[in-house]
């Protein structure tokens, strides 16, 4: 039953924290791995750090990727478009974000270029793209990988309503129906994609090789 189970788990949950805050609790040198794995199971991510300090038999069980990716999954947060390779740092990493967002740790900087309204942005590997009424899709390196803090990509013949970044490209769309395809090294155009036969409303990837777009014609298009 219901009841049944949540008593198993808050059983389950008191037994390990009570190991953590003794490490004589019970012999962890003749406990099998599989069973500390299935103890940590039940943890939050500060009793796992916790428990990673005890000795190196359960810090072996305290990092295994598979218990952080349950902890990611399970906490809500957003997953990111771009993995580290590594679940606990992600974790860890979105943890600090939200705390430093809710705490008021932060600091603003402007980004100052466009000449009107900002239509739409899209954020990858610390390059951050941003379209606008003033017909510009504008590049602005955060952590100086492309030599310049921004550039401007000037080729739309109308206003630049969406974009986004996939395989080092950037792309973007708007009123004048064409998606255009930047190298986002050089700034220079690499294609220009024309199907949709009205305004270029939105886009969206997969961040690995589709691009998606939707249009005022009703028709949405998948580029590869």
């Amino acid at each position: 039953s219901r009841t049944a189970k949540i008593s198993r788990l808050s059983t389950t949950r008191v037994v390990a924290r009570k190991a953590i805050s003794s490490s004589s609790y019970f012999d962890h040198e003749l406990l099998k791995r599989e069973t500390v794995f299935f103890v940590f199971r039940f943890l939050d991510a500060s009793s796992l750090s916790r428990a990673a300090a005890v000795c190196s038999c359960w810090r072996l069980v305290a990092v295994d990727e598979r218990l952080w990716m349950w902890l990611y999954m399970e906490s809500g947060l957003e997953r990111p478009s771009v993995l580290s390779g590594s679940w606990r740092w992600d974790f860890v990493k979105q943890k600090v974000i939200e705390r430093n967002w809710i705490e008021g740790r932060y600091r603003v900087t402007r980004l100052v270029g466009h000449r009107e309204a900002i239509n739409c942005m899209a954020f990858c590997n610390d390059v951050l793209l941003s379209g606008g009424d003033d017909n510009e899709l504008r590049v602005w390196d955060l952590a100086g990988q492309l030599g310049n803090s921004s550039r401007t990509l000037v080729g739309h013949q109308g206003k630049v309503l969406c974009c986004c970044i996939v395989r080092g490209m950037a792309v973007s769309a708007g009123e004048d129906k064409v998606i255009i395809m930047w190298d986002l090294k050089t700034g220079n155009p690499v294609a220009n994609l024309v199907q949709h036969t009205h305004a270029v409303l939105c886009m969206v990837t997969d961040g690995e090789r589709f691009v998606y777009t939707g249009s005022a014609d009703h028709d949405v298009c998948k580029w590869d």
